[in-house]
């Protein structure tokens, strides 16, 4: 049985699309629940409106995505944690993280949104790009510093050392030596 989509159909398709299935299927489940309706002449005529009305919609969402990311380009967002000894976080900044301070700087994105690799658990500075919409990102700059206000690993002592192992390790294996 030819049926016409009215709306998204999970395993099946998109609204507007004309799908052949088990006329029990249609019958039972997609008419009664009002997810199609029987392709014929006059569904077509639909068809062509529903086309219309989904373009019309993503037109709307591309546009609404691009003024958002014209505003929020090269914005950068500050976040604030709890930090141990090493500058290490404890616990660390995920995509919900970034969208709670987007939200409160009055930014609506969405966090599946947020292309962030993994999860930050280093005090510093990070880009993080944002995908809008198919075809528009943004580009944000990410700032995690502790309490105090220092964004840096290098004001905790241990992390001068993280930034030269090299020397340390010679330093280390000479020490080491001499025992």
């Amino acid at each position: 049985m030819k049926v016409l989509l009215k709306q998204d159909v999970t395993n099946l398709g998109r609204a507007g699309d004309i799908k052949e299935v088990k006329t029990g299927y249609a019958r039972n489940y997609l008419i009664p629940n009002g997810f199609v309706i029987g392709a014929d002449a006059r569904s077509e005529k639909e068809q062509l409106f529903l086309d219309n009305m989904r373009k019309r919609k993503l037109e709307k969402r591309k546009k609404t995505a691009e003024e958002s990311a014209s505003s929020l380009n090269g914005k950068e967002i500050r976040i604030t944690v709890k930090t141990g000894a090493e500058g290490r976080l404890f616990g660390s900044v995920t995509n919900q993280t970034i969208q709670k301070a987007l939200e409160e700087m009055g930014h609506h994105v969405d966090r599946k949104s947020i292309d962030l690799a993994e999860h930050i658990r280093q005090l510093g500075k990070y880009t993080v790009q944002l995908k809008l919409h198919e075809g528009v990102a943004a580009t944000i700059t990410v700032l995690v510093q502790d309490e105090e206000g220092n964004n840096s690993v290098a004001s905790a002592p241990e992390a001068e050392e993280e930034s030269q192992p090299a020397e340390e390790s010679v330093e280390t294996s000479s020490v080491s030596s001499d025992d």
